[in-house]
This record gives structure tokens, C-alpha cells and sequence, in this order.
């Protein structure tokens, strides 16, 4: 465990029955995703990148340094790539080291004289270049926080956020900028001039734009793998291709309508996909997330995904807010084989694409439910959270039913959630171009809600997705607790940041104190949060949902901030402080990261892929992750 961070290995069986070509399509995926794993770093900070290079170096270069030291600067290294810069993923606030400047300094004079070599910065010799890192690395108050949803006086979302998609602008002349590029450019400011660096390679007469380096090297894994596809995925692959050359968001909406329509059992996510991390919700992170599928679990989402006009036809919102007509969905359970970017090391549980709403209401998605990460963290905390958090009454049905329902919560969160509703004929463009920095909390909030709501309903019984109503209600008590227990992940202050976060705390909040359908009880100095009638619970739930659908819906910008900042943003401190001990107590990690699995090229003679084998021995995360930045470990090289 790194910092309360739990580092758990993930494992992919499915791997092993896919035919020879497929498993080399899934490594050169992998290395595709792989190639533009640098430009995510640069997204979270400016300076993310070459801090995470630095230490690096002096970690590979340690010979001499005090052991003591040696420790605390990997430690820092390994929280810089689980999340990614020196800002937490989830929490969005800044952490530093335990050791100090002049430690550091120290560090790297031997680390140089074993050999290590460090960027030079505009000439400067290392003292000076390390002092130009201080306030990035070493002071908490500087910039701190990635993204401040809730900015100081005189400041606003883009000032007072210390991410890197925008550089000397302000939010009114970030909104009055025409782009064309939203998803995949950095806005930014010199003198009186905005301009807009787009994410390209340039050629044939486009102009290179920003990590043309890193994404040329993506293009070509891709290209490696077109002939290795079926005529499906290269339908959707060589209009990637061209985005990633272009930067022309009409390729994205090309190769993301023929994407979601594949059902290939390789296959990736790679781009500039989720908006979290841009305080206006706007500006895609990098990742890249490439995944087997797996057969046993797959049945699941498909069932969801075949009986989808009926749940749409039973959501509790209005009919103008109802889809008419229902396109079909891919949906399926899927094996990690590699996330990495805004994807990973810290992985999501399920995933629902395109997120473009006109994509969803006209041609469909692609929900899939990510097994080998959600068992991963069922072995790892699942049964300490149930002891610690539940109450003495609930914790057989939890233990029983609790794996089941969380799989399937996360199931209908994608494939009915995300895929659900449509929003008013009148509205005239995305939903996000209006509701702006509060979208994702909502619509986070509106996919948990859908889902809730159809716990309540026996049609999952009837499908036998369900054993029986008692699931409805242990479903019920799981998400009671999460609202409490996921406070141990903000140790500091009183607000939250982070979407998901702030979806599951309104969803708690607004049913604690409108209706009661979750209350919160103490028991022996504890407090616990339950849920004393199911049937109220349901009720609520789908009058919440009803109004978030409104909200989306008509584009209504005040009542989702209304909503949002009501619910969503300020918890309890003294519930905090309570469960963070508990959690400490119970050895209950904060978060997951993931070790992925390792894929190992074979080949012949002529240097060519053979083959690829799936390693059946755990990997050092450290080792892998010095890997993904090119580094030599232990002897053993980089494979190219």
C-alpha cells in the first residue's frame, strides 16, 4: 500500500483462448496506447511530466543515496504515476513529499554522478533547475488544487485550477473563444492573442500541432494493427487514425459511431475521451484503455442491453424526455489488458461511449463492464468495508448479495444510465454547452439513479438477473454506505471536487434530508448511514431522477448548479475525521491502483511477431511502470 493506495494486480484469463492474431492486434493496441501515455501527464500539470522524468532518473541512479531517502523518493515517484501528476486523481488536491528540497537536491547531485541524466531548463545548471520545480513539487499552497470548482474571490475556474488545458486565460475569455477543436486542444493565451494548440501530427498540408512526436508514435501501433483487424474494427480504426493526423473532430465522430457499433473481442478505447478533468467539462483527457472479452460475465450486460426499450418505456421522467426509438447496443463484460493515461492505473469499473449526446440519441453506445478490475477490488477491501460500515443486521445480506448487486449496479449504471433519456427538441446542441462545469456531476448522478430505480423493479427478477427482492433492498444499503464510507478519501478540507464523488453525495444528501428514505444511525459512538424502507427509497429516487432528467434535458444551467452545489459539494467534517479512523482501523484502502497484466512478444527470426504470451507471474508495478516511460529495470530491456 502506497499512501493509503492499495496496488493490486490485475489478471486476464480470456487472453489466453484468443486466436494467435488476435493476440497480436491486442499487443500492438496495447503499445498503441501505450505511445501516448506522456500526454496525459502534461494535461494534469505543466510541470507533471518532467517531475515524474526526474525522479526517475534518480531512482534508476540511487547508488549512494541514503536508503531512508531512497524510499521516500519512490514512494512520491509511485503517487506521481497511479495519479498521473502531483494531484490526486480522485481528490484533485496537491500532496508532497516527506523529504525536502535540499534532500532532493542532494539526490539528484549523486544521481548525476552515477550517471543519471537530467532535462536542461533554458541552460541552467541542476541547482537551478531544480529550484524552478520548488513551488510544483514542495509548497501546498501553490496551485493547489487541479481543479477548484469552487474558486476564491477574484479568481474563477481557470485561474484558480493548476491543470494544463488552459495557460493564461480566464473562464469569460475562455467561453467567448470560437473552437473548433473543444475536445482535443489547449487554449492558450500570449499578449492579446488566444490561440488553440490542437493534438496532431500534421501532414498532407495540416500544420503539426501539440505531442505530434508522441502521437505519431500511437498512429503507427495502429497502423500496425489494421491488417491484423476484421473488417468491422478497421472501419472504426482508420478514421482514428486520420484524427489523430487531423485533429478534425468530424474524424472522432466518424471512428466513434463505427466504434461503438463493433464487438470485436480485442478491442480499445484511445483519444482524448472523458471531460472530468477540465474544470469547464469540456477539453478531453489522453487515455488509452485496451480490453479482451470475457465470456462469462458477458451475458449480464447483455440481457440489460436486449430488454432496453422496456426500461426506457418504464424510466420515471416524462415522455418528452423518453426515447421513441431504441438503437442496439453493444454491451459485454471485459478483461484489462492495459490502462493507462487518464484510464489507469487507477481503473473505472465500467464504461459507457460515445459521450456525445447527439452520437447516443441517433446511432446507439457501447457500455462495457470492466470484470477482472471489479473482482480485483471485491478480494481486495470488499468484505473490511462490509464489517466496518454496515450495520450488524445488514452484514449477512451484504456478504451474500453484495458482490451481485454491485456488478449489477455498475451494469445498468452504463447500459441503461448513460445509454437513457434524450433531451428536449427544443435544446439546440450538446447538454454539456449548457450546464457547463456541473454536466458530468449530473449526469454521474442521473446513470447511479437509473440504476437504483430498477433495483426496485421485478422485471430483474423476472430475468433472473435477481434472486429476489431482497437484492433490491441489500442494493439499497450498499449505496447508503458508499455515500458515507467514500469519505475517507478527502482528508482534508470540507468540499469535493471530483464528479463521481459529488454525484454519490447528492444522491445521499438530497434523500437524507428531503425525504428520509437514508438515515443516518449511531450505534456504540459509530455513525452508519441505512436505508429503513425500501419502497420510500424507491419512490425518491425516481422523483430525483425525474428532476435531473429536466434538468439535463432543457439545459436548465441554474437548477443543476442549485442541484449540484446544495447536495453535491459540502459534507460533514466530523463524519469525515470518524470514518477516516474507522477506515485506517479496518486497514480499508482509499483507492485501487492496478499492476496490469504483461504481454510478452515472441518472435522469429527476422525480429517479426510471432506470437504474444500473457505472463502468468505477478508484475512489480515498479518495474512496469519504469517500463511504460522507457526505462531499463533490473537488467532487463524495454521491449520497443
Amino acid at each position: 500500500m502506497v499512501d493509503g493506495i492499495a496496488v493490486v494486480q490485475l489478471y486476464a484469463d480470456a487472453f489466453q483462448a484468443l486466436p494467435r492474431k488476435q493476440r497480436i492486434l491486442a499487443y500492438h493496441l496495447t503499445r498503441a496506447a501505450l505511445a501516448g501515455r506522456d500526454i496525459a501527464f502534461d494535461q494534469n500539470h505543466r510541470q507533471a511530466l518532467e517531475i515524474r522524468q526526474l525522479l526517475e532518473e534518480i531512482d534508476l541512479h540511487r547508488r549512494g543515496i541514503p536508503g531512508a531517502l531512497q524510499e521516500e523518493i519512490r514512494d512520491y515517484l509511485q503517487l506521481l504515476w497511479i495519479h498521473g501528476s502531483q494531484y490526486h486523481q480522485r481528490t484533485r488536491q496537491k500532496f508532497v513529499p516527506r523529504f525536502s528540497f535540499r534532500q532532493l537536491r542532494q539526490a539528484a547531485r549523486q544521481a548525476r554522478k552515477n550517471g543519471g541524466r537530467f532535462p536542461a531548463a533554458a541552460g541552467l545548471d541542476l541547482d537551478a533547475y531544480l529550484r524552478t520545480l520548488v513551488p510544483a513539487i514542495f509548497d501546498p499552497a501553490f496551485e493547489s488544487l487541479a481543479i477548484d470548482k469552487n474558486p476564491p474571490p477574484g479568481q474563477d475556474l481557470l485561474t484558480a485550477s493548476a491543470n494544463n488545458f488552459y495557460s493564461g486565460i480566464t473562464l469569460r475569455e475562455a467561453d467567448s473563444f470560437p473552437e473548433r477543436n473543444p475536445l482535443n486542444s489547449r487554449l492558450v493565451k500570449s499578449g492579446d492573442e488566444i490561440r488553440e494548440e490542437v493534438y496532431r501530427t500534421g501532414g498532407d498540408g495540416t500544420p503539426a500541432g501539440r505531442y505530434a512526436r508522441e502521437l505519431a508514435g500511437v498512429i503507427e501501433h495502429l497502423k500496425k494493427a489494421l491488417p491484423l483487424a476484421d473488417e468491422a474494427q478497421r472501419s472504426s480504426l482508420e478514421p482514428l487514425i486520420d484524427y489523430f493526423r487531423t485533429g478534425d473532430p468530424e474524424a472522432f465522430r466518424r471512428h466513434s459511431i463505427a466504434w461503438l457499433k463493433t464487438d470485436s473481442a480485442v478491442d480499445l478505447i484511445i483519444g482524448f475521451i472523458e471531460v472530468y478533468r477540465d474544470p469547464r467539462g469540456l477539453k478531453g483527457a489522453f487515455e488509452g484503455i485496451v480490453f479482451v472479452t470475457d465470456p462469462h460475465t458477458t451475458g449480464l450486460l447483455r440481457q440489460l442491453a436486449e430488454e432496453a426499450a422496456y426500461f426506457e418505456a418504464n424510466a420515471p421522467w416524462g415522455n418528452k424526455y423518453r426515447k421513441k426509438e431504441i438503437q442496439p447496443q453493444v454491451a459485454k463484460a471485459v478483461q484489462v489488458l492495459l490502462a493507462t493515461g487518464d484510464g489507469g492505473p487507477m481503473c473505472p469499473t465500467g464504461i459507457n461511449l460515445p459521450n456525445a449526446q447527439e452520437i447516443r440519441q441517433t446511432h446507439g453506445s457501447k457500455s462495457v463492464l470492466i470484470s477482472n478490475v471489479l473482482d480485483s477490488l471485491e478480494h481486495s477491501s470488499g468484505k473490511q468495508v462490509i464489517e466496518e460500515f454496515a450495520l450488524p443486521e445488514e452484514r449477512s445480506r451484504a456478504r451474500t448479495l453484495g458482490p451481485l448487486v454491485e456488478r449489477v449496479q455498475t451494469a445498468m449504471h452504463e447500459v441503461l444510465g448513460h445509454a437513457s433519456g434524450k433531451v428536449a427538441e427544443e435544446l439546440a446542441g450538446d447538454p454539456v454547452e449548457y450546464l457547463k462545469e456541473y454536466y458530468s456531476t449530473l449526469e454521474e448522478a442521473r446513470a447511479e439513479l437509473v440504476a437504483l430505480w430498477y433495483f426496485g423493479d421485478s422485471k430483474l427478477v423476472e430475468m433472473g438477473i435477481l434472486p429476489d427482492g431482497e437484492a433490491a433492498r441489500a442494493a439499497y444499503e450498499r449505496y447508503a454506505r458508499l455515500g458515507l464510507y467514500q469519505l475517507r478519501r478527502i482528508p482534508r478540507g470540507d468540499r469535493l471536487t471530483d464528479d463521481h464523488m459529488r454525484a454519490t453525495h447528492l444522491i445521499t444528501t438530497h434523500l437524507m434530508e428531503n425525504s428520509g428514505a437514508i438515515q443516518a444511525v449511531e450505534r456504540d459512538g459509530k455513525v452508519y448511514l441505512t436505508v429503513p424502507d425500501t419502497g420510500r427509497m424507491r419512490q425518491e429516487v425516481g422523483k430525483l431522477l425525474a428532476q435531473i432528467m429536466r434538468i439535463k434535458g432543457e439545459g436548465d444551467y441554474q437548477g443543476a448548479r442549485d442541484l449540484v452545489e446544495r447536495y453535491g459539494v459540502v459534507f460533514p467534517t466530523e463524519w469525515r475525521d470518524q470514518v477516516v479512523e474507522r477506515s485506517r482501523s479496518a486497514g480499508i484502502a482509499n483507492f485501487t491502483a492496478f499492476v496490469m497484466p504483461e504481454l510478452i512478444p515472441i518472435r522469429g527470426d527476422d525480429g517479426s511477431i510471432v506470437d504474444v504470451r500473457i505472463s502468468s507471474m505477478p508484475v512489480a508495478f515498479f518495474r512496469q511502470q519504469m517500463g511504460f516511460s522507457g526505462k531499463e529495470v533490473a537488467g532487463e530491456a524495454v521491449e520497443p
